[in-house]
């Protein structure tokens, strides 16, 4: 299997798409406290789970956060190190 490198303009477009949605960042904060489930993300945000599951998938497509699934719960976390590029990224422009 290759490995493929995004380019730096389309990893800040991706970053910056998906940091655009107030609730995006309410979410990264949320998980700043470290590895929550949806349902207690939905609690604390007081949104839907297909809301929140709209917004998760964007954040997990960008890179900004990862998942793991154990037996039926799904449970997601920052990945700084992606959120550490991108402000790497942002701060060369």
């Amino acid at each position: 299997m290759r490995s493929t490198v995004i380019p730096a303009e389309t990893a800040v477009s991706h970053g910056c798409h998906s940091l655009s949605e107030p609730i995006r960042l309410e979410i990264l904060e949320l998980l700043n406290q470290g590895e929550k489930r949806p349902m207690e993300m939905e609690e604390e945000l007081g949104i839907s789970q297909s809301k929140l599951g709209f917004h998760l998938d964007t954040l997990k497509k960008s890179g900004l956060i990862k998942s793991r699934r154990a037996y039926r719960a799904s449970y997601y976390w920052r990945d700084e190190g992606a959120i550490a590029a991108l402000k790497q990224l942002v701060q060369e422009i």
